[in-house]
């Protein structure tokens, strides 16, 4: 089975669970800006990855655009960030990058991450701290996001290997 590992990194959560996928399982794992130059026709199965940013995955487009190409072809995406992953927010994140029936046939993976500020360029950053300010002043705010509300003002890392073990068995699957 040949295995492809497609990924975006902005802050380097992603392209380390790309390298995590690598140590586990014989892949090809290259950043979707050098992905161009790879012949996806001879692989199986293709993984793509991204970082979620205001709602966003980072560079969904390269798959996107790939998908009729991808017909008979095992197709998953795995985001990862600073989100609990049981947020209700994970789900409609997911809904926002793929409309329903792509994501019926492509299985979406979360992988908690973390947040890296001194890794973003300083318009992720202006986002983020907008984003924590208003979360600071909301009112009525549930306890997960005061929790969120206060995780957010600095960088924290909570990527574990063991996040990947659904994603993994996915592809283990025949």
């Amino acid at each position: 089975m040949n295995i492809l590992v497609v990924y975006s990194s902005k802050t380097g959560f992603t392209e380390r669970y790309a390298d995590w996928i690598g140590e586990r399982i014989p892949c090809t794992c290259v950043k979707a800006k050098e992905a161009d130059e790879i012949d996806i026709e001879k692989y199986d199965v293709i993984l793509y990855g991204g970082g979620f940013y205001g709602g966003q995955i980072q560079g969904i487009a390269w798959l996107k655009n790939r998908i009729p190409r991808l017909k008979g072809k095992r197709t998953a995406v795995f985001a990862t960030g600073a989100t609990p992953k049981d947020s209700p927010e994970v789900e409609k994140a997911f809904a926002q990058n793929l409309t329903e029936e792509e994501r019926q046939a492509i299985p979406c993976f979360y992988l908690q991450s973390g947040l890296n500020y001194e890794q973003m360029d300083w318009k992720l950053r202006m986002m983020m701290k907008l984003f924590t300010k208003m979360m600071e002043k909301k009112k009525d705010k549930t306890e997960q996001e005061k929790m969120m509300a206060a995780r957010l003002k600095t960088s924290f890392d909570v990527a574990d290997k063991n996040n990947l073990e659904p994603l993994l068995h996915w592809i283990m699957e025949q």
